[in-house]
């Protein structure tokens, strides 16, 4: 589909599990208007989509970072909610800008992702930086995941993942290098999951960003002179 159309306030809530969603719309939770596609209703899973599925790997962008989410999700983001409770516009808790994302895990198995559409090149990527607080509560425990897609194969394992713990009343910035998990084979899902068995208190995400590898030290891998003569 086309670009999202979203109301400033929208809430997108769900309570149960899918990997992979299929193409069914949905309307917007607040009465506003949305315009949506890959929604599993069976399995309880939302897709808001932002420009077409493509599961072709886009080629290595150029030295800069992506922003995958600041005050909206970034053109070619598609963000998909399990059994969590989420406002992609909350102004409650902003690190920067006008909003950020509030997650409310309501399940076992709760989670938010963005999927870029297409799977971004890895080698064009050292890490992913988000900030993260923990709300009045803090103590949630989290797993973020940067997940691999070739065609529908999602490439969920123990190596994709890392655990975070958010703080209440502060905001952090967390960095996560590719090379910790894995090398993934390209950046097809970022994913925060829920660990802790049930439901957690609200917390907040803001200013995620794909960091750019930067470009190659001239003076590391240039050419050195030979001498001359015998």
């Amino acid at each position: 589909m086309g670009g999202t159309i979203v109301s400033p306030r929208m809430l997108c809530t769900l309570s149960a599990v899918s990997a992979v969603a299929c193409p069914v719309n949905t309307s917007d939770l607040s009465g506003g208007p949305v315009s949506t596609s890959g929604t599993d209703e069976s399995m309880g899973q939302t897709e808001l989509s932002d420009g077409p599925a493509d599961d072709t790997t886009s080629p290595p962008a150029s030295d800069e970072s992506q922003l995958v989410y600041g005050d909206a999700p970034a053109a070619g983001w598609r963000v998909k909610i399990d059994g969590a409770d989420v406002d992609l516009f909350s102004r409650e808790e902003v690190h920067a800008g006008t909003a950020a994302i509030a997650v409310t895990f309501t399940g076992e198995w709760g989670s938010v992702r963005f999927d870029a559409t297409p799977p971004l090149a890895a080698e064009a990527y050292t890490a992913v930086e988000f900030w993260i607080h923990g709300g009045s509560a803090g103590g949630q425990e989290i797993e973020f995941a940067v997940v691999a897609r070739i065609g529908v194969a999602e490439l969920w394992g123990a190596s994709t993942e890392r655990r975070i713990t958010a703080q209440p009343n502060v905001w952090r910035r967390e960095r996560v290098e590719l090379s910790s998990l894995g090398s993934p084979v390209n950046v097809g899902i970022l994913a925060w999951l829920s660990t802790s068995g049930g439901e957690q208190p609200i917390f907040y995400l803001d200013d995620v960003t794909l960091i750019g590898r930067p470009p190659e030290d001239a003076s590391a891998t240039a050419g050195h002179a030979l001498p001359l003569g015998p």
